[in-house]
C-alpha cells in the first residue's frame, strides 16, 4: 500500500473517530492535534509532487528547446555555407564568363575595353 493512500486512510479514520468524541474533552484535543499533523504531512507529500512533477517538465522543456536550437543551428550553418561556396563559385565564374566574352569581343589579341581590363585583371590576378 502507499504512503499516501495509508495517508488518506489515516485522515479518514481520524475524522470519523473525532465524529465521536466529546467536543473539548483531553481526548478530542489529542486527536485533533493527531489530525492536524497527518494533514500537514498530506500537503507537504502533495508539494514534493508538484516539485518533482515540475522539475520533469521543466527538463522535458529544456532539452526540446535545445533540439530546436540544435537544428536551427544545422539549418543557419548550412545556409551560410551554401551562400559562401555560391558567392565564390559565382564570382569564379562570372569572371570567367567576362574574360570569354572579353576574348570574342576583342579578336585581334589585345583587350582594349575597360570592362575587359577588369575581368582580366581578375582572371588573372597575383596575391
Amino acid at each position: 500500500m502507499r504512503i499516501e493512500t495509508m495517508l488518506q486512510e489515516g485522515i479518514e479514520d481520524g475524522f470519523n473517530e473525532l465524529k465521536k468524541v466529546q467536543v473539548g474533552t483531553e481526548s478530542y484535543k489529542t486527536t485533533v492535534d493527531g489530525l492536524t499533523k497527518l494533514v500537514d504531512r498530506a500537503i507537504e507529500l502533495e508539494k514534493l509532487e508538484a516539485d518533482v512533477q515540475n522539475k520533469v517538465d521543466d527538463r522535458e522543456a529544456e532539452t526540446e528547446l535545445r533540439l530546436k536550437q540544435m537544428n536551427e543551428e544545422k539549418r543557419d550553418r548550412f545556409v551560410k555555407n551554401g551562400l559562401t561556396a555560391a558567392s565564390v563559385f559565382g564570382g569564379i565564374g562570372l569572371t570567367v564568363w567576362g574574360a570569354l566574352k572579353s576574348w570574342k569581343f576583342e579578336e585581334v589579341g589585345t583587350v582594349t575595353s575597360g570592362p575587359g581590363r577588369e575581368f582580366m585583371k581578375k582572371l588573372f590576378h597575383t596575391r
